[in-house]
């Protein structure tokens, strides 16, 4: 039989100046995240929805969709926030 040695490089080896993200990085991702997805939910689905006569058309002037992007947006944001902060109390080193 023959044998090979097949050599492996360590993550140490293959990225050397890889570092942690940096906080402000993540949270602006985050936030640009709960941006996106609360304005699609709140504009383009309910556009969408209305067009198709799911849900009634509003009176000029009673539009709630700001309203309902500003509840997404901070119900998204602070459940991310929320999941982020239990993950960091989990994988922390005792």
């Amino acid at each position: 039989m023959n044998d090979y040695s097949i050599q492996t490089s360590s993550d140490e080896q293959l990225f050397p100046f890889e570092s942690r993200p940096r906080t402000t990085t993540v949270l602006a991702f985050l936030t640009l995240a709960a941006l996106t997805l609360s304005y699609l939910g709140a504009y383009a689905v309910a556009g969408a929805l209305v067009d198709s006569d799911v849900l009634p058309h509003w009176l000029p002037g009673h539009d709630p969709r700001p309203r309902w992007f500003a509840c997404l947006f901070a119900a998204l944001l602070g459940a991310s926030l929320l999941v982020s902060a239990v993950a960091r109390f989990l994988s922390r080193e005792t």
